[in-house]
């Protein structure tokens, strides 16, 4: 699965996926908290979220943020790390 989009108010509550996140900040900055911690991503960066692994996601400013962001099951992943 695939996403494109833009969120200015919108915040995900505390939840886990059973694939990982794998995401790109076009522009504005996000916010989430993953490991007891709460980590910013400006844009032109990336975060990355393992899958099982409670998470949240918010604007980490007034203007919201893009991103976008695959969801890869660990399968896919092991097929990619095992083409030579």
């Amino acid at each position: 699965e695939v996403l494109h989009a833009r969120f200015v108010e919108h915040r995900f509550a505390r939840h886990s996926h059973d694939y990982f996140v794998v995401s790109y900040i076009e522009t504005g900055v996000q916010a989430f908290c993953y490991r007891h911690a709460r980590h910013i991503t400006p844009a032109g960066q990336m975060f990355l979220v393992n899958a099982g692994e409670a998470h949240t996601g918010e604007p980490g400013s007034e203007q919201g943020y893009v991103y976008r962001t695959m969801y890869p099951r660990a399968g896919l992943l092991e097929q990619i790390a095992a083409v030579k």
